[in-house]
């Protein structure tokens, strides 16, 4: 069976802006990048450049495979993406509002300092949801494993 970051590694999006204008395969493929990794755990894999239809398209997709599912637990691959603007930021901010995760486990898989400063940013769009900044998958799998207790 494929690990997690195998099912996202299968869809490759371009180092772009996806908009209203994607095609149905693109819209296809940024969804794929949110899959269910246990019943109550959600693995999203941000795109190279956040757009907010692609929030749109992903967070969608994080309602479809928790209905019903409460509490869940979101997992979040930041290795791929660049900074968001301040726009998609404030966006994100509705966005995690409305989505109520139990906690939420972010890896970058980049240095300390660029961990120190996503927590910074983050802590902004995430409001007082309960999250976590880490280098590595397994690590942020920890988190939530913890979080869970």
């Amino acid at each position: 069976m494929p690990s997690p970051l195998e099912l996202l590694d299968e869809v490759v999006l371009e180092n772009r802006p996806y908009g209203p204008d994607s095609t149905e395969d693109e819209q296809r493929a940024i969804r794929a990048q949110v899959v269910r990794i246990s019943d109550d755990v959600v693995l999203y894999r941000e795109t190279p450049v956040v757009t907010a239809f692609s929030l749109d398209l992903m967070f969608g997709r994080i309602g479809e495979l928790t209905a019903g599912r409460s509490p869940f637990y979101l997992v979040i691959d930041l290795t791929v993406t660049g900074p968001p603007s301040a726009e998609v930021r404030q966006y994100l901010r509705g966005l995690f509002r409305a989505l109520e995760p139990a906690y939420v486990a972010v890896f970058t898989g980049k240095n300390f300092m660029l961990n120190v400063a996503a927590k910074f940013v983050l802590g902004k769009v995430f409001g007082g949801v309960r999250h976590s900044v880490h280098k590595t998958l397994d690590e942020a799998l920890q988190a939530v494993a913890s979080a869970r207790t």
